[in-house]
């Protein structure tokens, strides 16, 4: 495996197979997330500022690549410490991800300490945007547009929505799928 170390968004394209992991050693994207390379096409493609390591090949691009502008609704709220850093921990919890906005606390359901990094991004940012909204729905917009703006990918915003929601929440799937690829 070979080592990536980007300090920016980065835009990269390929028409070959490849395997990018993160520093945990789960799979952060791959070839296999879109049907592009299967299908001939060429693949486009960002990655976030972080430290990967990949097999396979591609071209690092002048700049990243552009996807859909998400436009944020007006905010329904605005919390006191919205700026603030939260420590992550991990330990049991049913509702899988909570955050304590007076302790600066975010706990992961113990079940999230091994998923794709993509996923913590996704429910780490989604508790964020409860400061600024009070729907699941608004929030899980805010969660796609911060990840959007970082580099993540719409196959991998819409994959965290897919693994990391449960069957009863299939409306917010939709929603979230439906933002990303509808013009």
């Amino acid at each position: 495996m070979i080592d990536l170390i980007l300090e920016n968004k980065t835009g990269f394209e390929t028409i070959l197979p490849f395997e990018i992991y993160d520093i945990t050693g789960n799979l952060f994207y791959s070839s296999d997330f879109s049907d592009h390379i299967r299908n001939g096409e060429k693949l486009k493609f960002n990655l976030p500022a972080g430290s990967y390591k990949y097999n396979g090949s591609f071209i690092k691009l002048s700049a990243p690549v552009e996807h859909k502008k998400i436009i944020l609704p007006k905010r329904e709220r605005l919390l006191k410490g919205s700026k603030k850093e939260y420590k992550v921990i991990y330990g049991k919890n049913p509702n899988k991800c909570t955050i304590y906005y007076k302790a600066g606390l975010i706990i992961f359901d113990e079940s999230f300490r091994s998923v794709p990094l993509y996923i913590k991004y996704a429910i780490y940012y989604h508790e964020i945007g409860h400061h600024f909204y009070k729907t699941e729905s608004k929030a899980d917009l805010y969660a796609t547009k911060k990840m959007l703006d970082l580099g993540f990918n719409p196959t991998q915003i819409g994959l965290a929505g897919l693994l990391s929601l449960s069957n009863s929440s299939y409306d917010r799937q939709e929603k979230m799928i439906n933002r990303l690829i509808k013009k």
